[in-house]
């Protein structure tokens, strides 16, 4: 490669750069980091997502287990996100209920407003955030 060539690639590589730093899409705080108990994550799920503003759901989830380490490249996010919709779709909590025997599709209960008034909006938009 060329001195020239070189010096253009360090410019486009600059330029985009800068665009995603001012996008916030490169820097921590485009992430949203958070800890929950294994044993507990669906409580703890539940009250860090009161808590959170409308800007914050907007940013990258970044989990990690509490007492536990581990770099979230993925496979922590997964294995929470798997732990929280388990929980979601737990019948003791009559927030889902699934309309056939097989377990494969579901719907919200028809009582879920009256059962967990102040749950229910945080379980559905949590459900909206992952893929």
């Amino acid at each position: 490669m060329t001195t020239k060539m070189h010096h253009a690639l360090e410019l486009k590589a600059a330029a985009l750069i800068s665009t995603l730093e001012k996008r916030g899409l490169l820097c921590e705080e485009s992430s949203l980091h958070f800890g929950v108990r294994r044993r507990r994550v669906w409580e703890d799920t539940l009250n860090l997502l009161r808590g959170f503003r409308s800007d914050q759901w907007k940013k990258r989830f970044v989990v990690s287990f509490n007492g536990e380490t581990g770099i979230d490249a993925g496979g922590l996010m997964r294995e929470w996100f798997t732990a929280v919709a388990k929980q979601m779709v737990n019948p003791n909590y009559c927030i889902f209920e699934s309309p056939t025997d097989d377990m494969r599709c579901f719907q919200l209960t028809p009582n879920v407003r009256l059962a967990h008034p102040d749950m229910w909006k945080d379980i559905l938009t949590t459900c909206g955030k992952f893929p």
